[in-house]
Order: C-alpha cells, then sequence, then structure tokens
C-alpha cells in the first residue's frame, strides 16, 4: 500500500512539475512549442524531477510521504549510481523511445507502402504492430506479481533491483524501548 501510495504522489508532483516547466517554456518558447512537444516535455520534466532526487540519492516528495528509502536487490545496501541512473532512462526516457518506434514502423490501416514488397513477412514491422498488445499484457503480468510479493512497482524498478524499505524502524520491541516502556 505504501508503495502505491508513494507513487500517487509521486505521478502528483511530476505533473505539477511538469506545468512548471511548461510555464518556462511557455516565456522563452511559447505556446506553439508547448502544444507541438507535448511528450518530450513530459519526458524531461519526469526526468529532472528523478535526477533531482533519486539519482544524488535524496528521497522523491512521494517517498518522504511514506517515508521509503531505495535499497538494491538484496535489501542490505543502497543502491549504486549506475543502478539508479539506469532506472530513470527507463522509467522515463524508455517508454518514450519505444512509442516512436512503434509510431514510426507501424503500418498504416490501407497503406500499401507499409507491406512487404518482396512478398516475405517484415519481422520490424509485424512486431511493433502487436507491440501494444504485448507490452499490456507485460504490465498486467508486472503489475500482477507485485500485489502477490510487494517489492517491484514499476517493471524499470524491477529490471534494476531497486526495491523499497521504510526509513524509520518498525520493530515493536525497539519502539517499546525507546518510549520508555
Amino acid at each position: 500500500y505504501t508503495t502505491v501510495r508513494a507513487h500517487q504522489k509521486d505521478t502528483y508532483f511530476e505533473s505539477s512539475y511538469r506545468s512548471q516547466v511548461q510555464d518556462v517554456l511557455h516565456l522563452f518558447k511559447g505556446q506553439r512549442f508547448i502544444n507541438t512537444h507535448p511528450e518530450e516535455i513530459t519526458v524531461a520534466a519526469k526526468s529532472l524531477y528523478l535526477m533531482l532526487t533519486t539519482l544524488i540519492g535524496a528521497r522523491t516528495l512521494g517517498e518522504e510521504y511514506v517515508d521509503l528509502i531505495y535499497v538494491n536487490r538484496s535489501g542490505k545496501r543502497f543502491p549504486q549510481l549506475l543502478l539508479k541512473l539506469g532506472f530513470i532512462l527507463s522509467y522515463a526516457l524508455l517508454p518514450y523511445l519505444f512509442t516512436r518506434l512503434v509510431r514510426k514502423y507501424k503500418p498504416k490501416d490501407g497503406d500499401e507502402s507499409s507491406k512487404p514488397k518482396d512478398g516475405t513477412k517484415d519481422w520490424l514491422v509485424q512486431f511493433f504492430s502487436s507491440y501494444p498488445k504485448v507490452l499490456d499484457t507485460l504490465m498486467n503480468l508486472h503489475i500482477a506479481i507485485f500485489y502477490f510479493k510487494g517489492e517491484f512497482y514499476s517493471l524499470s524498478k524491477r529490471i534494476f533491483g531497486l526495491r523499497y524499505a521504510f526509513g524509520h524502524n518498525k520493530d515493536p520491541k525497539k519502539l517499546r524501548l525507546a518510549r520508555g516502556d
């Protein structure tokens, strides 16, 4: 539950941060730039938010809200810089790049130029035409595993082994000693 709540808060703050980035870009580049590059602005804002928090070792606002910290896959150490950078790039940039590739190579309905000319199957076009179905199935499976095991909320965190741990001690014996019981 706390992981989901942290993700919800971070999504809210990423959206707020994106609005602020759009306001600044509006001053320098104008509304037309914002209207023609909404996905790029979203990716940039999400990347900047995570670089200013996760990459440097600070917690995001959602993680602070529910008092979570990142640990490595074993749960015994803090994750290394390269793992955090890999997570940020795969979380923010990879979905954008895949979406761009799908749009570029997905055949248009009724478009004769997108069909293979030599009679063979064009594996790239075929892959990208089935990509959304495969991705939906993969994400549904990943979320189901998360709700059973509770370890990795996003696929990027699973790939790079970034788990959450509570930022405070929840051991009842130690809590009683701290209160003087």
